[in-house]
């Protein structure tokens, strides 16, 4: 299907009436020092510093960009050092496209501006509400409503006063609320502020926010809406809202509910409050806690209130009739034993409810009856049936021979309730041996060295158990081989490339395959018996823990204080980064690890810290992708 997207690039690619590329650079302007808005004639799609360049009419210094932003047909490029009032400049852009791509520049464009300064009319606190440690800023407008904050030297024109320095302080020029503790954190400060402007030092014009009451509390978050509703505290089971009748058949009969701000994230102080509409079929406390009446459906309604905004979300929990043992399985319907080999098999037993999931409820019992005594071992009493217990609906039943006879049969009957199998098990002699067969019980292995607490993400299987029978032609196993018979396992890469552990070998005497911690890759073992290779597997290899995936640079320039470490101002120090953040596989902020490769163009100013002050640009290298970057380093 050809989308109207579609046609029109194919349109303006050959350029057809009515799909003329229209897609153009409007106009460019200084709305401040170090605020520069680029006009389109069209929503603009993503854009990059590099997709600009700043620099003075007639000159060939430009500007470094220090952010990007776009709102619908408007770039916004943040400088890093302020234009000089009253200069001409040039504004180049290149390599951009309209919104759904269907038009792009065809060449690089080029408009001239002349930053004139404006004077200041209205300076506003931007936050009359905050958490503890946070900054309270505030914003300085011209006439045209155009923000002029960066015009003004915060030491030299801007005063900052607070009534309540224990509440509210200045540190670094800045308005600051204290930190809890000293504060309480569970009482709301106040402080009376005031933030004063010099706009014209020489006829001592001033403007300023006059008395602003500013209160500091534990959190300013406003809610927003509910989000995932489950019964899983860590909501991996948004999807999945039922119960059933008992409590104590559940794994959880405590609904969570997730309260979320205007970001989108979880406000972990809130505490959502339940009801159920339908209490005949689901009863539910004021905070959760949720016991089944009957089978059916019921509506909760999730309400919470935080910081002054109510907000609720409706969402169906099913009852679900108590589980009741439905039926039995097994994974093996016939056994064969070769009689006087020593190997014992396994059927894997598996209790199930009428729903089809495994049954884990009470009386998990069951029986195992033969049809002939004296075949099976544990199984060798006819008149009298064996009662076994699965756990968690899941019973491992070990079939070995105990007959007199050269060969024989018997019938295993598994019954739980008014539910059976069967089992035909047949005792059978070993003709010659003809070869070998291989059994692993996985070929998929996590090399992930952190605990489950750390990784969520971490795979049950950390090794894989190698075991090698002797077979006669009817495929049936003899007797079961191990590395004092003869057998190896070995791999087909070196010590140093290879993601697998030796020895192969472990403590009781089993061949188990492991991973070299933190390692992945897929890599072929070979087993052998006396030299001679009768198996070849794949062995995959995976590292669940989080690493270091993706680096995305949020700032292209940045200052720093003389003495400041370089790596902490690039990379922060945890995982929601600085001037570079880093991503894990799994789509999740990580923290870039120290070590990264950092040149400095003059190390005199950077070196592993800022020495002076100076402008100098850095190229930084993580995970083999390079980017610069300007540190402008203040005393």
């Amino acid at each position: 299907m050809i989308t109207k997207s579609t046609a029109k690039k194919v349109g303006t690619i050959l350029g057809l009436p009515g799909y003329e590329n229209n897609f153009a650079v409007s106009s460019a302007k200084a709305t401040n020092s170090k605020t520069v808005a680029v006009e389109f004639s069209q929503e603009v799609g993503t854009v990059l510093a590099s997709n600009f360049l700043v620099k003075e009419k007639d000159s060939e210094s430009f500007e470094v960009i220090s952010a990007v932003s776009a709102a619908e047909n408007v770039v916004t490029l943040t400088l890093f050092d302020a234009l000089e009032n009253g200069k001409t400049y040039v504004v180049e852009a290149s390599g951009i496209a309209n919104k759904d791509a269907s038009a792009a520049l065809e060449e690089t464009v080029s408009l001239e501006f002349t930053y004139n300064k404006t004077v200041a009319k209205t300076v506003t606190l931007n936050q009359t509400s905050v958490e503890f440690g946070q900054e309270i800023s505030y914003t300085i407008r011209d006439e045209y409503g155009n923000d002029v904050t960066p015009d003004f030297n915060i030491a030299d024109s801007v005063q900052l006063q607070t009534s309540n320095d224990s509440v509210i302080h200045v540190v670094y020029n800045k308005l600051t609320a204290r930190t809890s503790p000293p504060l309480d954190a569970t009482q709301v400060h106040y402080a009376v502020v005031n933030v004063i402007v010099t706009v014209d030092a020489e006829n001592d014009t001033k403007i300023e926010t006059g008395p602003v009451a500013v209160q500091v509390k534990q959190s300013v978050a406003v809610a927003n809406g509910i989000g995932k509703v489950s019964f899983e505290s860590d909501f991996t089971k948004d999807a999945v809202l039922s119960i059933f009748k008992t409590a104590a058949n559940n794994k959880s009969n405590q609904l969570f509910a997730e309260v979320l701000g205007a970001d989108g994230k979880k406000i972990e102080l809130a505490n959502p409050k339940f009801k159920s509409l339908n209490p005949t079929v689901l009863v539910v406390d004021e905070s959760g806690e949720a016991h089944g009446v009957k089978a059916g459906s019921a509506t909760v309604v999730v309400t919470a209130e935080f910081n002054g905004k109510t907000v609720s979300k409706s969402v169906t929990v099913t009852v679900k009739e108590d589980p009741k043992l439905s039926a039995i399985d097994v994974d093996k319907s016939s056994v064969k034993v070769v009689k006087g080999s020593g190997i014992s098999h396994v059927v894997k037993v598996t209790l199930k409810d009428q729903y089809g999931d495994v049954y884990e409820g009470e009386g998990q019992q069951f029986t195992v009856s033969t049809s002939k005594d004296n075949v099976v071992a544990n199984y060798n009493a006819k008149a009298t049936p064996v009662t076994e217990t699965a756990v968690n609906g899941v019973f491992e039943l070990v079939i070995a021979d105990v007959s007199s006879n050269e060969t024989d049969a018997a019938v295993l009957t598994v019954k739980a309730g008014n539910f059976s199998k069967t089992i035909s098990v047949s005792i059978v002699k070993g003709g010659a041996l003809v070869g070998y067969a291989v059994e692993i019980d996985n070929l998929k292995i996590d090399s992930s060295d952190a605990s489950s607490a750390d990784n969520s993400h971490l795979l049950k299987e950390r090794s894989a158990i190698v075991k090698v029978y002797q077979k006669d032609s009817a495929g049936n196993y003899l007797k079961e081989v191990t590395s004092l018979d003869g057998v190896t396992v070995t791999r087909d890469k070196a010590d140093a490339d290879s993601v697998l552990d030796v020895p192969f070998v472990n403590a009781d005497g089993k061949i188990e395959i492991k991973a070299k911690a933190n390692k992945a890759a897929t890599e072929k073992i070979y087993v052998s018996v006396n030299g001679v290779t009768v198996a070849t597997y794949d062995i995959n290899v995976v590292n669940t823990t989080p690493t270091l995936s993706r680096v995305v640079q949020a700032k292209n320039a940045i200052n720093v204080n003389v003495g400041n470490n370089i790596e902490t101002a690039l990379f922060g120090t945890n995982k929601d980064g600085a001037a570079f953040v880093g991503y894990d596989q799994y789509g999740d902020k990580i923290q870039i690890p120290s070590g990264q490769v950092i040149y400095s163009a003059n190390k005199e100013i950077v070196d592993i810290t800022a020495k002076k002050a100076g402008t100098v640009l850095l190229t930084v290298v993580v995970k083999d992708a390079v980017y610069t970057i300007t540190v402008k380093v203040v005393n």
